[in-house]
């Protein structure tokens, strides 16, 4: 790879350009991986002030490991020159998001839950960000969510960075405290999550004004709008969630973002969202309906700044975000290093979304996260009381409000494997029924706790094409198992069958690696999950033997579609609603039972339990066998010290929701192919045999009801 020799890595190309440094696309020659890599800028190689800021957002940024702060692969000096290598992240910004109109509350709300995520893990180690805003937080393409920017960030205790005098931050997203007291700590935090939130949701500021006068007196004396009444939309219940999370005395607002994320979510329980996003792109949306009123957030001003009395503004521009220059030619070697040719039309950060130009924000952000009990006032910064960084609710803090559903789930609303066991009984049949399956093997694969990862799930949004779906002869067994064919589906261009690499499928079991090929979708507009069973692309059509939509805003009782029906799985359970994906896992949370297979033999027969509604082949005589639709829990006692923080996001799904018994096969459990995933297995350290040591004797058997007797005879649910 060509580039600009320096040190270890060679500079292609010229990606951002902000306050605290140059940032490059570059090769790593040591380990031959694409990265990027920030500079600090030549004419402020030999500022002590910027040479502190520079390296305390390095250090704070290798400190945190939350998923949704980008690593930081290394930091240090060359020839002279800082520079901070990061993951290279391909996305845009939520502020450029938010150009093409608010977004529907729920995608919005699934941005701010992952942003509060990381703001709470700075919290717990004691650093602020202190310029929360759309412009620094970055958004795939899945939107999966970054926050960035934290080179203003300061721990507490620290001294300021800043000139006397100066305040650091933008205006439109600065609690009332800063403007007062210039008193910055975690609940400043949680007001600016809140004023972005409003901002998502409505797609305009909380207080637009131009000037500063105008935007502290609104920020200190003006009560929060109420997005409500900005869009009819969005629920009422966020109107109280914004006023709390913007609440004049810091005290009076939520105790940390994520208790804001929280009532976020709960707030558009059970609310039907018809609003528009640009993009709109999947995310999970679990809720349920609370009554509690939600407030609202702000936006930037027209005519944002960043400091007030600021004596250079290019010098203390947002240090991490960053867009491809468009008037700048880069700069010489003698400057920060530069490629060897410049950036030109060649390689454009720009896409065409909609028919129209959107930005691709290529960040390499130090993802520092500083908690401040200093002050920024004009007197220096002493430092102030400010609360303890903790989820735990202080004096005066709000009343907490129902849980919503978990961040992670597919569907809306309370289902039967989104349903924390936790804290359930026992079964009585426990023992006997682990004893069973040891005594005929354990685990398929050779008593293996190992993982498949052969299933996409695949999103698709109303741009998605349509592909009829068309029954084989046999369609359904000529039950009433299945949804009508012929039918539509969004098919995206991407999508693959399980076990292929394409649409092409053979269903027979004579070509290795095919078998059940199902094609599993997720239609974020529509709301719906479809899933076939046995398909294959014919002609233009794709043609399956079975054939199922999921509505993911009903709430499913126990016995799912109904007594003795079956769905693309055996057991009659949505496949990819129980397949954790490597984004699940990447933000830190699985909040639904895991699915599991077992062979067919160790699986007892002619029976269920809920909330299964359906077997397929289970063979088993035993009478303790396991049954179709038990569910396992990893025991509360065991040992994850030796897992990695992502492999322990697994172990406590296990043992929060566990496993929920779905089909015959061999190997255990079923995690999706992160092809559609911004986050990926091998990053996260998770693989076929991660924990393939767990045997069945860690598990104990959740209470479960009685056996239904198989029948095959389906009974719809309305």
């Amino acid at each position: 790879m060509e580039g600009t020799p320096f040190g270890r890595y060679r500079l292609v190309e010229l990606i951002g350009r902000g306050g605290m440094g140059d940032v490059w696309r570059a090769f790593d020659t040591v380990t031959d991986r694409v990265v990027a890599v920030k500079v600090l800028p030549a004419h402020l190689a030999n500022d002590q002030t910027f040479q502190e800021r520079f390296r305390r957002e390095a250090r704070a940024a290798a400190g945190l490991n939350n998923p949704h702060v980008v690593p930081i692969h290394d930091f240090g000096e060359i020839d002279g020159r800082l520079f901070v290598d990061m993951r290279l992240i391909e996305g845009e910004d939520l502020g450029t998001l938010l150009a093409s109109g608010p977004l529907p509350p729920r995608r919005a709300i699934k941005i701010i839950e992952q942003i509060a995520l990381a703001l709470f893990a700075a919290h717990r180690i004691g650093l602020v960000h202190r310029d929360v805003k759309p412009s620094n937080i970055l958004v795939t393409e899945d939107d999966f969510a970054y926050l960035i920017d934290f080179g203003i960030a300061r721990a507490a205790g620290e001294a300021g960075l800043t000139d006397t005098g100066a305040a650091v931050g933008t205006w439109a997203y600065m609690a009332p405290e800063r403007f007062s007291t210039g008193a910055a700590d975690a609940r400043a935090d949680v007001y600016a999550l809140t004023c972005v939130l409003y901002e998502a949701l409505t797609g305009e500021s909380p207080f637009p004004a131009k000037t500063l006068e105008q935007i502290a007196t609104a920020h200190m004396l003006q009560p929060p709008p109420q997005p409500s009444t900005v869009r009819p939309q969005v629920p009422r219940a966020m109107d109280e969630v914004i006023t709390t999370g913007m609440a004049k005395e810091p005290e009076q607002r939520y105790a940390s973002t994520k208790d804001l994320a929280t009532a976020a979510r709960a707030a558009v329980g059970g609310a039907t969202d018809h609003t528009q996003a640009a993009p709109p792109l999947w995310t999970s949306q679990p809720t349920q309906q609370v009554h509690r009123p939600g407030p609202t957030v702000a936006g930037p001003p027209a005519d944002p700044t960043e400091r007030l009395r600021q004596p250079d503004p290019a010098a203390f521009a947002a240090a991490t975000q960053y867009r491809t220059p468009t008037d700048q030619v880069p700069p010489r070697p003698a400057e920060p290093p530069a490629p060897a040719a410049p950036p030109s039309g060649r390689r454009r950060n720009i896409l065409l979304a909609a028919g129209a130009a959107v930005v691709v924000v290529i960040v390499a952000v130090v993802a520092v996260i500083a908690f401040t009990g200093d002050s920024d006032s004009p007197s220096g910064g002493s430092a102030s009381s400010g609360s303890s960084p903790s989820g735990s609710s202080s004096p005066g803090a709000p009343p907490s409000v129902p849980q919503a559903a978990p961040a992670g789930a597919m569907f809306n609303g309370t289902q039967p494997w989104t349903v924390d066991v936790s804290g359930a009984a026992k079964s009585d049949r426990s023992d006997a029924i682990i004893g069973a399956l040891n005594a005929a093997g354990g685990w398929g694969t050779e008593n293996r706790l190992q993982i498949d990862f052969s299933n996409a799930v695949f999103f698709a949004d109303q741009n998605t094409p349509r592909m009829q779906v068309v029954g084989t002869e046999d369609y359904c067994g000529g039950g009433p198992d299945c949804d009508a064919v012929p039918a539509e589906m969004p098919v995206p261009d991407n999508a693959n069958i399980g076990g292929s690499t394409d649409l092409q499928c053979d269903p027979s079991g004579n070509t290795e690696g095919q078998g059940d090929c199902q094609l599993l979708v997720v239609d974020r507009d529509g709301q719906k999950l479809y899933e076939t069973y046995h398909s294959t692309k014919e002609g233009d059509a794709l043609k399956a033997q079975a054939f199922f939509i999921w509505d993911l805003n009903k709430e499913y009782p126990e016995n799912l579609r109904g007594d003795q029906c079956t769905s693309a799985d055996a057991g009659g359970f949505p496949i990819a609603a129980m397949t954790p994906t490597a984004d699940e896992v990447a933000s830190g949370s699985i909040d639904h039972a895991i699915r599991f297979i077992l062979p067919n033999d160790r699986m007892r027969a002619e029976v269920y339990v809920h909330p299964a509604s359906h077997a397929g082949g289970p063979e088993s005589t035993d009478d303790n066998a396991p049954p179709y639709g038990v569910r396992f829990r990893l025991k509360a006692d065991f040992d994850d010290s030796g897992y990695t923080d992502s492999q322990k996001v697994v172990i406590t799904a296990l043992k929060t929701h566990g496993m929920l018994l779905a089909d015959g096969g061999q190997v255990p459990l079923t995690f999706a192919d992160d092809r559609t995933s911004t986050a990926k297995w091998a990053d996260l350290g998770i693989a076929s045999d991660t924990f393939s040591a767990i045997t069945p004797d860690a598990f104990e058997v959740v209470e479960l009801g009685p056996d239904v007797p198989l029948t095959y005879d389906c009974v719809r649910n309305p």
